[in-house]
């Protein structure tokens, strides 16, 4: 959620009100950044006996098609579908997280979002919204174990789809947000009034999580000062589930949990506890 940040440094010298529109907070490429799958393959940590990594695009029902890679392990029986933060783009950590993934032995699905990275389109709320489903949909033909990792503002697609699909074997939610005009509010100073527009006042992980009850892990830094820890906590216990888990990863900031060990740790011991 780089660009949520920006709006919010802007917003402290533009006078005494805001209003923050669905574009505001979007990214969009200046220019396409393709995947280069061969990064990865030539990593040193990679097996071609054990992993392989492909290419893939999906071309969505209003003909914008986006793109993204797919790491298959030898013998595993999940497939995590990772929607990044706002700003993710492959190329420029597509590397590090595949890695991190084929250590923890699923596979692993990544999608540039439309407008970003190698994708087409131009995004709004409602298009990333269905080309989560679409991305769920396409994921289904690997005929593994569905587990949905959303980070940040990638937390809102995964929890949409984890509340109406009973397929989903395993939510991870990093970086939670938990609605959108609460987080755009509580990061303005106390003179400033801000308004959010319509489309994203509606927008709010406690209502997907609440519908939610398979096995749900939350991750969180603990200098996050975008979505901190007490959000996730509260977030943690709006859910019904039997079977979450909440940790706090020591001197991770927003977004970046996943590169420090004990997130690593904790993740593997979430899949051990899977059926």
């Amino acid at each position: 959620m780089v660009k949520i940040v920006l709006i919010v440094g802007t917003l402290l010298v533009t006078g005494c009100s805001s209003v923050v529109k669905t574009n505001d907070l979007l990214m969009i490429n200046t220019k396409k950044t393709p995947i280069n799958i061969t990064a990865i393959s030539n990593g040193d940590w990679f097996e071609p006996a054990i992993h392989k990594v492909e290419d893939i695009a999906i071309t969505h029902d209003d003909g914008i098609t986006t793109r993204g890679l797919h790491l298959s392990v030898k013998d595993s029986k999940y497939v995590v579908i990772y929607f990044g933060g706002n700003s993710f783009r492959i190329q420029d950590a597509g590397i590090g997280l595949t890695r991190r993934f084929a250590q923890l032995g699923v596979d692993f699905v990544w999608m540039d979002y439309r407008g970003l990275g190698a994708s087409d389109g131009i995004p709004s709320i409602d298009t990333l919204k269905k080309d989560a489903i679409s991305t769920h949909n396409f994921v289904q033909q690997y005929d593994k174990k569905i587990i949905l990792h959303g980070v940040s503002m990638g937390s809102l697609l995964a929890a949409n789809i984890a509340a109406s699909d009973n397929d989903i074997h395993a939510l991870v939610l990093e970086a939670a947000i938990s609605d959108v005009e609460s987080l755009v509010k509580g990061m303005a100073p106390s003179w400033k009034t801000v308004e959010v527009d319509p489309e994203l006042k509606g927008i709010s992980n406690e209502e997907f999580i609440a519908k939610y009850e398979g096995p749900l892990l939350f991750i969180v830094g603990e200098d996050d000062s975008v979505t901190p820890s007490d959000n996730t906590r509260k977030l943690f216990n709006t859910s019904p589930s039997n079977q979450k888990s909440f940790i706090v990863v020591l001197n991770a900031s927003h977004v970046n949990s996943m590169t420090f060990d004990q997130a690593f740790n904790e993740y593997a011991s979430f899949l051990k506890s899977l059926n």
